[in-house]
């Protein structure tokens, strides 16, 4: 069986059951990849697609990683790490701007923490984090500090518990979902557990 590739990770596609367990859902334009026969269809949110759909050279599973980079990035700091008003503008800010931290980003994150961001938004996917030969990047990604106090076993089995519990509302409320913030810490929970089984509010 081929490993499937996402290529739609983004926040509206990242849900939380009653728990508060972060899944990945819509699976619309999810596909089967090979090495051998890289992609060429742009496909996605653009504002998460990596480089390398942009520039139409092919592609494959390493968009995924850069995706999820992007979506950690917004979560700590409020903000995508490229931007631009026009889809000209994005696209060359995508593949062309250095990746800037914000003035107080040691206030919201660590410097380790920073150093896996950088690591998912690497342009080289030779070096992009998660992106090992050979199908190994995963274990990159679980052998990295910022990362060392998370026990993946439990995180697989969703046994660890998560920082924040959604107050999930009785069907046919007429209450607002209103959620705070997520903390920093849902970067390093989120987007690892690709079940289907989610609950929607």
């Amino acid at each position: 069986m081929l490993p499937n590739q996402n290529r739609d990770i983004k926040p509206d596609n990242i849900l939380l059951d009653e728990q508060g367990h972060a899944h990945l859902t819509d699976f619309n334009i999810a596909v089967h990849y090979s090495e051998r026969k890289m992609l060429t269809g742009v496909a996605g949110s653009m504002a998460y697609m990596a480089p390398e759909i942009l520039v139409k050279k092919g592609y494959s599973y390493t968009i995924d990683w850069w995706s999820l980079g992007v979506c950690v990035y917004e979560l700590i700091f409020g903000r995508r790490p490229f931007r631009g008003r026009t889809n000209g503008d994005l696209t060359h800010s995508i593949t062309k701007d250095p990746l800037r931290f914000p003035e107080d980003a040691e206030m919201k994150c660590s410097k380790r923490g920073m150093q896996v961001l950088a690591g998912f938004l690497e342009r080289d996917i030779t070096k992009r984090l998660g992106c090992g030969s050979n199908g190994e990047g995963i274990h990159d990604i679980r052998a990295h500090p910022w990362f060392s106090s998370l026990d993946w076993d439990k995180l697989e089995k969703k046994q660890l518990p998560p920082p924040f519990v959604p107050d999930v509302c009785p069907p046919l409320s007429s209450q607002p979902f209103n959620a705070p913030i997520i903390s920093i810490h849902l970067g390093a929970h989120m987007g690892l557990i690709f079940d289907h089984s989610f609950f929607i509010v």
